[in-house]
């Protein structure tokens, strides 16, 4: 096995490690609201999904959507501003630097992942903006798939 193997299955281990902890140790009750930025373990996941960083696999998100109590829609955050201005939905944070909302890559994370407040707060105008750029990408015919009509059971009354 290569080396790039290798370290790349110790990464995946050592985030199933403090996955597990995460699960079994942390709390569902934070006291979390949209708009909120907050430091969350994220993860090493797969392929071109947004990675955490550092020994913990956090990254800074936004509270999009609270789902529940325990649940909510989180929004990437980064301090590479890059040149994708497709998927990035550049800001300035409370520091007056600029931060890229990472909008393409939205996940649903339970609150057992925050692990701390940063303190600031995307504005009202800036979730506004975002909100439309998702509902718009969502809504457009051009860059998704045709719905596919599922198959029917052939026999009455089956579960499927």
């Amino acid at each position: 096995m290569d080396t790039r193997v290798q370290t790349e299955l110790k990464t995946f281990v050592d985030w199933i490690k403090i996955k597990a902890r995460v699960h079994v140790l942390n709390t569902d009750s934070k006291f979390f609201h949209e708009r909120e930025i907050w430091w969350a373990h994220f993860g090493h996941n797969v392929g071109s999904e947004l990675n955490g960083k550092h020994d913990k696999f956090e990254r800074p998100v936004v509270i999009f959507r609270k789902v529940s109590d325990t649940t909510f829609w989180a929004l990437p955050i980064s301090s590479n501003t890059g040149d994708d201005i497709f998927s990035h939905y550049i800001f300035t944070n409370s520091e007056g630097k600029p931060n890229a909302v990472i909008w393409t890559q939205i996940r649903l994370l339970s609150a057992k992942r925050l692990i701390r407040k940063s303190g600031s707060k995307l504005s009202s105008e800036h979730t506004h903006a975002l909100k439309l750029k998702i509902t718009e990408f969502l809504g457009s015919k051009t860059t998704a798939p045709p719905v596919m009509e599922a198959p029917r059971s052939s026999v009455t009354g089956a579960a499927v």
